[in-house]
């Protein structure tokens, strides 16, 4: 394992506070200025930045298991708005077929420019507390589609330019049981976005936008190093772990959850070979989200502090089954993100 270069460890130890700092206020915007209780008491909201290739340099020490989908939402937005992304625009999703989670988790991403150069992303995700669908609060577990749950959003620029578009914006908020609330929080995303765009327009102006890259490829390198060193230092082997749900509500069950984690070098793989087929509730997710929990559950294990960022996600590689209940097959069958699932994932960190 090659040791990272760090030409100047004091600049890059001051750029990695700098940027862990930054994230942090994004948190901190929302935590202040956001109206529901599922931000200000439980906290399930994340913040992250971003370069320009949508590779994560630092996220907020909120909820972790958003992060991994966050390289997913910027493919879906280039995807769909390619060359005609402008300074001043901000770009909301949920639709978990394009880069989302759940329908309550939304994502507002906002790229950074400085001197007609795309320096990176500013983006936000939280957990809304009703984005409409037959039940309140959108946690429809007795749904079979994902139509039940509520309002899709896929990637679309909701500001242009800086200038809003109300059209829009109010579709959104006619089809939602509080729109005050969904708007209140959805602003309080905004307005971290704004926070974040500005801090990284600062941070290139003082180092200057190529030095800025190189600080930023530093800071990825670091952490695969330290992710990669801290494996190593575990014996190489396989380990497994399996749990499952009783039931689903709707006559599934047992559902089992499978893991095969192999360590090797400094390499770490999950295969999630045997684990229940898709099923017909609401306990679907999504491959992304089974690789944040992951992501998640060995940074709890490590128990250091190692920069989570995209650099951190490079010693992983999975086996996901297709049409399981961790990597649905979306349009054919519902998709939530379910805490249960969520939690079982999390257990690995006991075997690792």
């Amino acid at each position: 394992m090659s040791i990272p270069t760090i030409r100047d460890a004091a600049t890059f130890e001051v750029f990695r506070n700098a940027i862990s700092g930054l994230a942090d206020e994004l948190a901190i915007t929302i935590l202040r200025t956001a109206h529901s209780q599922i931000v200000a008491s439980s906290m399930d909201f994340s913040a992250a930045l971003c370069d320009a290739s949508g590779r994560i340099i630092a996220q907020a020490n909120t909820c972790p298991v958003h992060l991994g989908s966050i390289p997913d939402a910027k493919d879906a937005v280039f995807a769909e708005f390619g060359d005609t992304i402008r300074d001043g625009d901000i770009y909301i999703l949920n639709d978990p077929d394009l880069g989302g989670m759940h329908l309550p988790d939304i994502f507002a991403i906002a790229p950074v420019f400085a001197y007609e150069e795309l320096l990176g992303f500013s983006v936000t995700v939280v957990n809304h507390a009703d984005v409409g669908g037959w039940a309140a609060g959108s946690m429809t577990v007795q749904s079979t589609n994902i139509f039940g749950e509520g309002v899709q959003i896929p990637p679309s620029r909701l500001v242009d330019a800086s200038v809003t578009n109300e059209t829009f914006y109010n579709l959104i908020l006619r089809n939602v049981r509080e729109p005050e609330l969904l708007r209140g929080d959805l602003e309080s995303q905004l307005a971290a976005c704004h926070a974040g765009a500005n801090g990284i327009r600062e941070l290139a102006a003082q180092y200057g936008t190529v030095e800025y890259g190189n600080l930023v490829d530093e800071l990825l390198d670091y952490s695969e190093h330290l992710v990669r060193r801290a494996l190593e230092s575990a014996p190489d082997g396989i380990y497994t772990f399996e749990d499952a749900i009783d039931d689903d509500g709707l006559g599934s069950g047992p559902i089992p959850f499978k893991v095969e984690i192999a360590i090797t070098g400094s390499s770490i793989s999950f295969d999630f070979t045997g684990s229940s087929p898709q099923v017909a509730s609401a306990l679907n997710a999504t491959a992304s989200f089974t690789r944040s929990a992951s992501y998640a559950s060995l940074q709890g294990a490590l128990g250091s502090d190692i920069p989570a960022n995209s650099g951190f996600y490079r010693p992983f590689s999975f086996i996901i089954p297709e049409a399981s209940i961790l990597r649905t097959c979306l349009r054919t069958g519902h998709v939530r993100a379910s805490r249960r699932v969520m939690r079982t994932i999390m257990a690995m960190r006991t075997i690792a």
